[in-house]
């Protein structure tokens, strides 16, 4: 039986933290807790590579025909995410241009990550520049939302 990220989550609080339960019980000595260093290492490594594990096991997202913008809204405010020439990115974005939008226009926040790494992130300002190998994508959002 394949287990579930919920159970994967609970067995690792429970074994390796040593905690009864993740669920709220709004109690201050109930919900919060010491614990090691090298316990918090361990349930991290665990974590880690029960997600190997899956990754392997589960075929990759199908890739947009031609690099195209594939994206969904999100359920909060006017964020986005979605996916372009094999990049995954994040944005946030408004109705209207903003002296802190991407060039003033209506992207304020962006993320731009390939797998796990963050490439581009623009919070109001550059944090991290797109790289030549985003660029194609980053044009792609620009055109679509900015």
């Amino acid at each position: 039986m394949k287990k579930t990220m919920e159970q994967t989550i609970n067995g690792i609080a429970v074994n390796i933290l040593d905690l009864e339960t993740l669920e709220s019980r709004n109690s201050d000595s109930l919900d919060f807790h010491e614990l090691a260093v090298w316990h918090i290492k361990e349930a991290l490594e665990v974590a880690y590579r029960e997600g190997a594990k899956t990754s392997e096991t589960q075929s990759a997202p199908e890739e947009p025909e031609d690099g195209c913008l594939k994206y969904t809204s999100m359920p909060m405010g006017n964020w986005t995410k979605g996916t372009v020439g094999g990049f995954d990115f994040t944005i946030k974005h408004f109705d209207e241009v903003s002296y802190y939008g991407i060039d003033e226009g209506r992207i304020s926040k962006l993320e731009i990550r390939k797998g796990y790494k963050t490439l581009a992130n623009y919070d109001r300002g550059w944090d991290i520049e797109v790289p030549e190998e985003a660029q194609a994508a980053y044009t792609a959002i620009l055109a679509e939302f900015n």
